[in-house]
């Protein structure tokens, strides 16, 4: 989840690439809204690349804008699932960015590795390994599949947060901060059983993400992107039972 100053900052990057858009389209905005609304899915994951590549929030904000010019501009805007992964585009676009603004800074493109920045607005790994853009989707997936289980059903994410959180609590336990936290009644004998719906629902809300964001052409294909970005794991019976549905 992001702060305020950080939402904040992401709203004005889609705020601009939603002008760009209509600046853009002109008289073909409906027949492209889907795909516009699929590139505003990446503002996140786009800041959070470029902070980590240029270290300054205004040029980081600058250079998302540039980013959106350059996609919609570009042969980018052709991009289909039939002619590679989406992300695979976006990554292009963003590792020819950062080259060109080292270069005009009078920088050598090999003082900065653009396949794996650290985005300044990430905790370190403990390990101190830097943070690809992969790793910078995946977050982002998850986090977005947080905020729909958040908005969906509250006491579900209330109760897989706080597992995450604390995970040596007995159900009783859980059960007394959850009725402090939602301000409600919780008896701890149904603490189980929901921890372990709202453990199914947030792997439905993972796969939903992930389709939408990934903008992939069949379930087979999404499973394989899912397993690329170490995905896969958190939502594996969710995506089997989608590939069930399919058939």
């Amino acid at each position: 989840m992001t702060d305020d100053t950080d939402a904040g900052r992401l709203s004005r990057i889609a705020t601009r690439w939603s002008m760009l858009r209509e600046a853009h389209d002109g008289a073909t905005l409906a027949q492209n809204e889907a795909k516009h609304e699929l590139l505003e899915r990446y503002s996140r994951c786009v800041y959070r690349y470029l902070l980590g590549a240029v270290r300054n929030e205004e040029t980081a904000e600058d250079l998302s804008h540039e980013f959106a010019v350059r996609f919609l501009s570009g042969n980018f805007h052709r991009a289909s699932p039939e002619k590679g992964r989406f992300r695979d585009y976006v990554k292009t676009v963003l590792i020819n960015l950062v080259n060109d603004y080292f270069r005009t800074q009078g920088k050598w493109a090999d003082q900065i590795d653009v396949e794996n920045v650290a985005p300044e607005v990430a905790p370190a790994d403990p390990d101190g390994q830097e943070t690809s853009f992969e790793q910078a989707l995946a977050e982002d997936i998850l986090n977005q599949a947080w905020t729909k289980l958040e908005s969906g059903n509250k006491r579900y994410y209330a109760v897989l947060q706080l597992r995450i959180q604390a995970p040596d609590l007995n159900a009783r336990e859980m059960a007394e901060l959850l009725s402090q936290q939602l301000n409600e009644d919780i008896a701890h004998a149904t603490v189980r059983k929901t921890l372990e719906r709202s453990r199914v629902r947030f792997a439905e809300m993972l796969v939903e993400a992930a389709n939408e964001t990934l903008a992939c052409d069949s379930t087979e294909r999404l499973s394989s992107e899912l397993k690329d970005l170490g995905l896969l794991s958190y939502c594996r019976v969710a995506l089997e039972k989608r590939i069930e549905d399919d058939q």
